[in-house]
């Protein structure tokens, strides 16, 4: 019972993240679901467990996101667009994918994902050639499965992977990263994208954390706005880079402690950099 209200309480954290800035269209419909987007994705993935002795196999990684997204104008600018992309995504991790060169000893598995999230950003450009710093946060489940496994005289090692093995766990993700989009319906992407997969979900912790969290990059954004008003692109590039940095840190934090700062065990850390094609219909 608790994991459900615990879910339920991170949806609705996502989904005022998502439309508090939302004003109404034609009277009915939120201007958020506006037009359907399709986003594809492919990237190399690090991955660690803070204190494992074992080394985990690098991975290729498959995204797709499935949402609608928005661009409105700020203020009748056609200089300053805000963009909202709220969507499902799925998709995994395997050295099945990987292209680079492999290591015979590191430990193979694939982790295969789901979730919801939002992305956000301030575009600039002209109506041919756009160009979007942007930053999303997802909230994700995820099983692992593990194909090789540490020595049996390694226990530590297996004790803590066998948390996480065949088990659906609870986690997050981020994304920072550069969507450059032509006629505003086809966009090329680059990111960086970080997924932390908690080992166990203790309810008011993590929501706590998860409060923080969200509250920080909200505070970032409205700061932004300020700047965005006066200086479009230099608000884009402060959004991009302040918003992206705080969940870098916070990641890292989270990375080591999976209910920061409330303490907890370190979490399953994927790390990628990925590039991406979305289609706006």
């Amino acid at each position: 019972m608790k994991k459900i209200i615990f879910s339920v309480i991170i949806i609705c954290l996502f989904s005022v993240q998502a439309l508090k800035s939302q004003p109404w269209k034609h009277g009915k419909h939120f201007l958020f679901f506006d037009k359907p987007t399709i986003e594809v994705s492919y990237g190399t993935a690090f991955t660690g467990l803070d204190g494992l002795i074992s080394k985990i196999e690098n991975s290729g990684m498959f995204d797709v996101k499935l949402g609608y997204s928005s661009v409105r104008k700020y203020h009748n600018r056609n200089d300053a667009l805000i963009y909202e992309y709220g969507y499902l995504t799925g998709g995994g991790f395997s050295p099945d994918m990987y292209i680079g060169s492999k290591t015979a000893s590191n430990l193979k598995s694939d982790l295969w994902r789901i979730g919801l999230g939002f992305k956000s950003g301030f575009q600039t450009g002209s109506r041919d050639v756009s160009f979007l710093p942007f930053t999303s946060s997802n909230m994700v489940w995820s099983r692992l499965n593990l194909k090789t496994f540490p020595d049996s005289s390694n226990m530590y090692d297996i004790k803590r992977l066998d948390m996480y093995n065949k088990s659906v766990r609870f986690g997050i993700n981020f994304e920072g990263g550069l969507d450059i989009t032509f006629s505003n319906s086809f966009s090329c992407i680059l990111a960086y994208d970080r997924t932390l997969v908690f080992q166990r979900c203790l309810f008011f912790k993590n929501s706590m954390s998860l409060l923080i969290q969200e509250l920080g990059s909200g505070l970032i954004k409205h700061f932004s706005m300020e700047v965005f008003r006066e200086n479009p692109v230099a608000g884009s590039i402060v959004n991009f880079a302040l918003r992206n940095a705080y969940l870098f840190l916070f990641y890292q934090l989270r990375s080591k402690e999976m209910n920061f700062p409330f303490g907890g065990e370190p979490s399953l850390d994927y790390q990628a950099f990925k590039i991406g094609v979305k289609f706006r219909f």
